[in-house]
């Protein structure tokens, strides 16, 4: 079966850049989630003898959960409930865009359609990812389980950031046998999300016919999902050169209000203050779009790749008699 590859990113481009309701559900989908960096100290043979004892460190915990027992609760309490909102948001998102491309042809995408649909396809959406996973999860737990052991080792006794990584590195070659599985499988469910919702299936079938889908266009398939990758990949260079454009912008404010300091001028640093205050609100806007706009692309270009493999077939041409 032969793909129009031009034509699906050219219809991801407009629909994406037509209906701006579409980034408000792509952005929890565009790279959402926080972004855990470990900076690991340099610790030297002599500095470890001068680390705090694991039982100092367990009672001092201890103090702290008992003089402030109400205040890590109700924190706690408040973590958990935005994390769960957030997920909840992330879980109605991706059926909402994949309901609202798909009509988009005949139906202008809205914010309540859109939430309508994501409810309706809530559930099943949930157990389908699950059912898919959940069997590579188990296969994988015990590499991350030996991943954490090792940090933990770390924790408590420090030594040179290069010993540990020497050591996980096995580890991470282990994990890199996975991806033979783990891209198919990204790819499977992507169409299986789409067949659930556009053709409002059930989980089980939703699968089989995905199957039949996906084996039958291996060759597409894979095609498809470089051009994603070039995609994400250009995308996120993009994102970095505006990133750096803020930054170089950012310079001029820095050195403003630090000759302000200076000089002891309360005007220029309230100017400064002032002029800093735009541009973070400027970063945080700007982030909030990019990663709208970025989530909702990469979603609908799946959307769009399914709806191209799954076109009808057009009844040859008759010939002249």
């Amino acid at each position: 079966m032969s793909i129009d590859f031009g034509k699906i990113i050219k219809r991801t481009w407009e629909v994406t850049w037509k209906y701006k309701i579409l980034w408000v559900f792509g952005f929890f989908l565009g790279g959402s989630g926080a972004n855990f960096n470990l900076n690991l100290p340099s610790f030297s043979e002599t500095k470890v003898k001068k680390t705090v004892p694991p039982n100092e460190i367990i009672k001092l915990i201890r103090e702290f959960l008992i003089n402030y027992l109400a205040i890590v609760l109700i924190v706690g309490f408040i973590l958990f409930l935005f994390f769960l909102l957030f997920l909840i948001a992330r879980y109605l998102s991706k059926p909402a865009l994949i309901g609202l491309v798909n009509q988009a042809e005949v139906e202008k995408p809205t914010l309540k359609k859109g939430l309508e649909t994501g409810w309706h396809f809530l559930i099943r959406y949930i157990l389908l990812g699950w059912l898919l996973w959940f069997p590579l999860v188990l296969l994988f737990a015990p590499v991350i389980i030996l991943f954490i052991y090792h940090i933990y080792l770390f924790t408590l006794k420090p030594t040179n950031p290069l010993k540990l990584l020497s050591s996980l590195l096995p580890l991470l070659g282990f994990a890199l046998l996975f991806l033979p599985i783990i891209i198919p499988l990204s790819v499977f469910t992507e169409l299986a999300y789409r067949e659930l919702v556009t053709k409002d299936k059930k989980v089980i079938e939703s699968i089989k016919s995905t199957w039949t889908l996906f084996k039958s266009n291996l060759l597409n398939l894979f095609i498809l999902w470089l051009i994603g990758l070039v995609i994400g990949i250009v995308l996120g260079f993009l994102l970095i050169i505006a990133i750096v454009f803020f930054i170089l912008l950012a310079i001029p404010i820095v050195l403003l209000v630090g000759y302000s300091i200076s000089i002891k001028s309360i005007p220029l640093i309230a100017l400064g203050i002032f002029i800093a205050s735009i541009g973070i609100f400027l970063l945080i806007v700007f982030s909030l779009i990019a990663q709208g706009f970025m989530g909702a692309f990469k979603c609908n270009y799946w959307t769009f790749c399914y709806l191209e493999l799954t076109k009808p077939k057009e009844p040859p041409e008759p010939q002249p008699a």
